[in-house]
């Protein structure tokens, strides 16, 4: 098998890729059906104006997840968009005590909340 970095493989690291670009796919044909834009999939965030909603104004999306994340790191990924006020939409709900610190699969966490909040951008996501 060919070893990439650290000693990850390199067909995981791209079956890694392949997901996350199947989920972000999905999560565009959701928002194109349900109405919503997809266009922070494929372009800057452009400003909206007090007459325009938000994609998923008024709506709650709630994510299971089963790994850790470190918020400032969501925080750092909305403020490269220029929505940095948006992470005030975002909150958690650990249950039985959550996960603990982040693991090894807090960037799956992180791609889930970066999707949801860059598509949905009106939403109030739950964690």
């Amino acid at each position: 098998m060919l070893n990439g970095i650290n000693g990850i493989s390199i067909l995981t690291t791209i079956l890694r890729y392949e997901c996350a670009a199947d989920e972000l796919n999905l999560i565009a044909a959701y928002a194109a059906k349900a109405g919503g834009s997809t266009a922070a999939l494929s372009a800057p965030v452009s400003p909206v104006t007090a007459t325009q909603a938000l994609p998923g104004s008024a709506q709650r999306v709630g994510l299971v997840e089963f790994d850790n994340f470190h918020k400032s790191d969501v925080q750092d990924f909305l403020n490269l968009f220029g929505t940095g006020s948006q992470i005030s939409q975002l909150s958690e709900v650990n249950v039985d005590g959550g996960a603990g610190p982040p693991g090894p699969y807090e960037d799956e966490v992180l791609l889930d909340i970066d999707a949801v909040m860059s598509v949905a951008r009106g939403a109030q996501v739950v964690v």
